[in-house]
């Protein structure tokens, strides 16, 4: 459950969010982003403290992962959101990438993104 949950936070970090729709992102970008850990720390350190992230596409994501969290990272279940096969398809890379390479950023991910505010 969690795992989906992050998937879906890590997602809408990795793509911005855009009035109601999330931007199409290829799994290619997502793979950049996650590459290292160097850089997989900057993600998830703008998600979860978007006031001192630069990186706007990450502060979308932030604006909204708590609710991902509370649906388990269903992003179709976002209200007013959309969310496509391809979104379902780049939060599961990000999960995946995260809960493997890098547990404690994954961990990270949802404790932070479930408790806004800070940052």
């Amino acid at each position: 459950m969690k795992l989906l949950l992050v998937a879906c936070v890590a997602l809408l970090a990795v793509v911005a969010v855009q009035a109601d729709k999330l931007p199409s992102a290829t799994p290619e970008e997502i793979n950049d982003i996650l590459a290292t850990r160097e850089k997989a720390k900057e993600f998830v350190d703008c998600v979860t403290r978007p006031r001192r992230c630069r990186d706007a596409r990450a502060k979308d994501i932030a604006r909204i992962a708590p609710e991902l969290i509370r649906v388990q990272g269903k992003c179709s279940r976002v209200k007013g959101l959309e969310c496509s096969a391809d979104d379902e398809r780049n939060i599961k890379i990000v999960v995946n990438t995260l809960s493997t390479k890098y547990n404690d950023l994954y961990r990270q991910l949802i404790t932070d993104a479930a408790n806004p505010g800070r940052g």
